[in-house]
Parts: structure tokens; sequence; C-alpha cells
């Protein structure tokens, strides 16, 4: 069709899959409007499997599956909501496996510190009792936060999470909860993070009322999209899930991804990289080892500083400030251990090491506590997961480690923090260069910066994935779906009010 648009997405991890899949799927729906050009896709990976960072493999020996990228999506939030949804449509519900919010791993966590593991409050008692990494009981902290009046120093202004919990908080659960948590999340220091790219409501929360625990539920940030509300949407509202997986693992979701994309006639390129993109009248020649590509728009779901690489020669403003994102390398190590040398592990998702503890490693996942469905089938070891690296990483591992140092520091870190001193019976290291974006503070006017940069040079391009304001893999699918319909709103080809109510409707 000689008017028809050409949308080339670069990258095929979750992002990508996810766009290219709401994009085929809105525009092919009852609401496309009338006399509308439907746009063709052409994805293109560099590699010769789909999925990026959400990997897994399964034995095939043992059965027991090992996760290389995140272990598992929330299953709580409106986003969340969104993935569960994808997964349904997919045809995936009956290989879900899901933690209630009420199982131990749902609703404990743990932090060393001091040379032990503190479990942090779950009950009203809990709440009450003084809690010994900060020398006073939760419900004192909450006390004196919502007495504590808000700075006008800092009142709409950027701040470290460090900074804004220690002010509003105190120090102690600045160190040894926020922090934390943090590197659990991204492997970051809290004392370089941002909180309004991280935690914009609690910053909300402060500036607008004076008080985070007071009105909270105040600044609760609008959803944006349309969400269905599936069948697995009301199983995991009505079992209480906290997250959920696949039998499989993860690599599931991008894997029937890829299966649909290919039904619905999308064009994959596997094994094919983007070596430059050059602006060509209103679109971009995308510039390839096997020839170019003409495209009326681009959708980057690859990290900032690829994007970045692309752009030097035309845009070498924005390709800087697209550099100058940080993102965190980590390395991960899933130990195999005999289950009577795992006796100790206890019933909880996991502990966090704050880094004022100067311990080698970020956390330990109790990936058998947590789904004990991907063990070997003969249920003969336990696993868990260690976590190194992320701003850390060239201090704890150097500049070039080797698989066997991060196995060692693994080792080393289960001996101390959990006591066993038995030798794991199997070893799954992994070393991810360039995998979790950083929030520095200041992080979100540079990304209005970029946005602005491509609106005011109408440039066709999109920009996806967690670069740019959320790490989180439903952050990911959901942002994804979002700019599937702003695009296609963008070209008359679907009426996105219309398509908003026809959910709703059939939510109701």
């Amino acid at each position: 069709m000689a008017n028809q648009r050409r949308i080339v997405v670069l990258g095929g991890g979750v992002s990508g899959l996810a766009f290219g899949y709401y994009m085929n799927a809105f525009k092919r729906s009852i609401l496309t409007v009338k006399g509308s050009v439907l746009p063709q896709i052409t994805l293109l990976e560099k590699s010769s499997e789909v999925g990026g960072w959400m990997k897994s493999h399964q034995d095939e020996s043992t059965k027991a599956v090992f996760e290389y990228g995140p272990r598992s999506l929330r299953a709580v939030g409106h986003e969340a909501r969104s993935s569960m949804a994808l997964a349904e449509e997919l045809g995936l519900a009956s290989e879900i496996i899901a933690v209630t919010r009420t199982s131990p791993p749902g609703k404990q966590r743990l932090i060393y510190g001091k040379d032990k593991l503190h479990p942090l409050p779950t009950s009203i008692m809990g709440f009450l009792r003084k809690f010994p990494l900060i020398n006073r009981s939760m419900a004192a902290v909450a006390y004196n936060e919502m007495k504590t009046p808000p700075s006008m120093q800092t009142k709409n202004k950027d701040e470290s999470i460090h900074s804004f919990i220690s002010r509003r908080f105190g120090t102690e659960v600045a160190d040894y909860v926020a922090d934390p948590f943090l590197r659990g999340i991204i492997a970051g220091d809290s004392k370089e993070t941002s909180v309004i790219s991280m935690f914009p409501n609690l910053k909300a929360a402060e500036d607008r009322y004076g008080s985070v625990i007071r009105n909270l539920s105040k600044v609760s940030a609008p959803v944006k999209g349309v969400i269905k509300e599936s069948a697995v949407c009301r199983r995991a509202k009505d079992e209480k899930w906290a997250m959920w997986n696949f039998k499989s693992g993860l690599q599931t979701l991008p894997n029937a991804l890829h299966t649909a994309l290919l039904d619905q006639g999308t064009e994959l390129k596997m094994d094919t990289s983007c070596t430059k993109l050059e602006k060509s009248g209103q679109g971009f020649l995308v510039h390839t080892a096997d020839g170019v590509v003409e495209a009326d728009a681009i959708v980057a779901a690859v990290n900032s500083k690829i994007i970045s690489r692309l752009l030097q020669d035309d845009h070498p403003l924005l390709s800087e400030k697209l550099n100058s994102l940080p993102i965190h390398d980590v390395a991960t190590a899933t130990l195999e251990y005999s289950t009577d040398a795992a006796s100790s592990i206890p019933q909880a998702f996991g502990h966090l090491v704050p880094s004022c503890e100067n311990e080698e490693n970020l956390g330990v996942i109790y990936e058998s506590m947590v789904f004990p469905q991907h063990d070997r089938v003969d249920n003969s070891t336990k696993r868990l997961t260690v976590m190194i690296g992320g701003a850390w990483f060239d201090s704890v591992l150097g500049a070039d480690p080797t698989i066997s140092t991060v196995e060692e520091i693994a080792i080393r870190s289960v001996a101390k923090q959990l006591n066993i001193s038995a030798r794991p019976v199997n070893i799954k290291a992994n070393i991810i260069r360039d995998a979790i974006p950083q929030y520095p503070i200041g992080h979100s006017a540079l990304v209005a910066e970029i946005d602005e940069y491509i609106k005011e040079h109408q440039l066709p391009l999109t920009l996806i994935g967690p670069s740019y304001d959320s790490p989180g893999a439903n952050h990911c699918i959901h942002r994804a779906k979002v700019q599937a319909m702003n695009l296609l709103e963008q070209w008359d080809v679907i009426d996105l009010q219309s398509l908003v109510q026809e959910n709703i409707r059939n939510e109701s």
C-alpha cells in the first residue's frame, strides 16, 4: 500500500515486544477509524533470542528453573493489571504461579544488619515493638513524621532519597530501611538517587500537605491508558497475590509475545543491529549490516546509551543528554544447596543488606521459599540468589570480573549471613552489563529536556523502556501500551476516547 506507514521498533525486550503486540491489537480493533491506513511494524533485535534481560533457563535433567533477570512481577497496582491482562490474552493464565500477600514470602522481608537478620514488622504488635536497627518502634517513627514540619528549603526541589527519608523519618530509617530497599529495587545508592524520580508520591505528599503518612493517599498517581479487568486480575485480587511468575520462568512472557507478533504478521529481524539513525524527510533511515530500512517512526525500546550512539551524528546534543543517563552493571549467582544444608533458610522472601554494613552483596533472595515450583523435581536442593554490584560493582567486583569471582562472593555472603557453611551443589552465575538504569538527582528534569528536544525538532521518535521513568517490568509493559495508543491516535488510526469507553464498558 503506497501510503502505508512503517514503524521500526528497536529492541526485542519486553518493552519492544509489548509495543508491537499492542500496536497490532489496537490497529485491528473494531474502533479503527474508517478509511485509515494501518501501519506496518518491523522489529529489530540484535541477538537470536527475544526477552532482553528477562531470561529464564530450565535444567533439562533436574527441571529446576533459573532466572537471570527479574525474579517475579508485582501483582498490585494498575500497571500490574496490564501485565496480568496481557498474560491472559496470550493464553498463559494456566501457566501462572503466584505468591499471596498472607504467605511468609509474600509478607516477610528481612534486613541484615549488625551481624544479624532482622524481620521487618508485619503485624500491629511488631509495628509497636522496638526495631533493633533503628532503636525505636515503627509506630514512633510514623508519629514523629506526622509532627515534623515540611522543609521550605526543599519544597518543589529534587533531593536524594536518603536526604528526604532522613528529614522525614530519621537517619536510621534512611540507613536501615530506605537504603537497602533501593538496593533491592535498582541496585542504586540512596544518597545519589532522586526521590522525585523514584518515589514522586512521597515528595508530593510533603510538598502539598506537609506529611507523608497523613496524606500519601491524596497524591496517588492517576491511571493512564486502558486497563482491562481480566479474569487473572480478579483471581489475583481474590487470592491476594503479592507477586507472580510462570511455571517455566518469566521468559515465558516474551516468548509468547514473540509468537503472537509472528501470528499478527509483524516483520521480525533477529540478529540484526541498528548501526545508525539518519533523519530523512519526515522519517528516519535505519542503517543495519544488511542494508537500510525506511521508517516513518522509530520506537526505541533499547537503553539510553544505545539510542545515544545511533543519534550522535545528526543530533549530538540529544545524544549527549541520552548518554548522561546512568546505567549500572549487576551480577547474580543462584546457588543450589542440599536440602539438609539449607535447613536454616528463613521463611521469607529474602534479606537486603544496607550499604552502611559494607558487605559484598546487595541482598539474597530465598528462591525456594518464593517459588518452590521452580525447585528440582526431586526436591533435593534449595535455591538462593545473591545480588551483587550495581552502584558498588567496580568497588566489589573490579572493572572486569570473572564468573568465578561472582561465585566466591556469593558463597561467602551466604556463609556469613545465613550460616550455611556447606558448598553449593550447583551455581548459576551471571554478569549483566548495562542492566539497571539509575535515576540520579535531576533525572526527571533531564528526561523532560530530552522530550522537549524531540518535540521541538519534530522527530518521529518514541522512547520506551526503563531508562526514563521506572525500572519495573510492569511499568515497561504498561508504558508500551500507552505509547502504542498515543501514536495510533496521533496518526488518526484509532479513536482513543472511544477505545477507553469501550474497555470501561467491557469491564463493567
